[in-house]
């Protein structure tokens, strides 16, 4: 069976290069038949409750446990007691800038992610949130966005997902029905 499914696999491939090149993308097939997936070390913050992992850029990992730890940070009130609203609000808004400013292909990062999970910056980065008056928003809005979904059952079995192209999903591109 698994040389089938290589077959199957390869076929696909030819088909979507076919009508890639069909339609007139800048995907070829040399591109899809060099591809290679990338296999990355998680990212990782501790908190007082344990450590977190999440995916490196160019996925919004790095910005889900930004927004944790800052928020830890902020030894916020009772859940949904102004204080810990205010504060997961601030500490999402906080970790999103700075998604938006750096999180990019890996090869093109200003710095190594790890860098803004370090402590000393994000103690920085709580500081700077006001308890009494939220940040403006929003921030300027750029294209694409990211969406994270997270399950964790009691035995400690964890499913992360993440949609990378959320408002704009899909390339547009529809292949052909293959004949019967």
């Amino acid at each position: 069976m698994p040389g089938s499914t290589i077959s199957i696999a390869a076929n696909v491939g030819h088909e979507l290069a076919a009508d890639l090149e069909r339609i007139g993308s800048l995907v070829t097939r040399a591109d899809i038949t060099q591809y290679r997936a990338n296999l990355a070390e998680p990212l990782s913050v501790t908190l007082a409750t344990g450590t977190l992992y999440n995916t490196p850029p160019p996925t919004q990992g790095l910005a889900s446990l930004m927004i944790l730890a800052i928020f830890g940070r902020l030894r916020a009130g009772q859940a949904e007691s102004f204080e810990h609203v205010h504060g997961l609000v601030e500490a999402t808004k906080r970790a999103f800038r700075l998604r938006d400013r750096i999180v990019t292909d890996p090869a093109a990062l200003p710095a190594p992610p790890e860098r803004f999970l370090d402590r000393t910056f994000l103690d920085a980065e709580a500081q700077k949130i006001d308890p009494r008056k939220a940040a403006r928003w929003p921030a300027p809005a750029g294209g694409g966005d990211t969406v994270w979904m997270g399950a964790a059952d009691h035995h400690g079995l964890a499913v992360s997902y993440i949609q990378s192209l959320y408002w704009e999903f899909g390339s547009g591109c529809v292949l052909r029905r293959p004949a019967s």
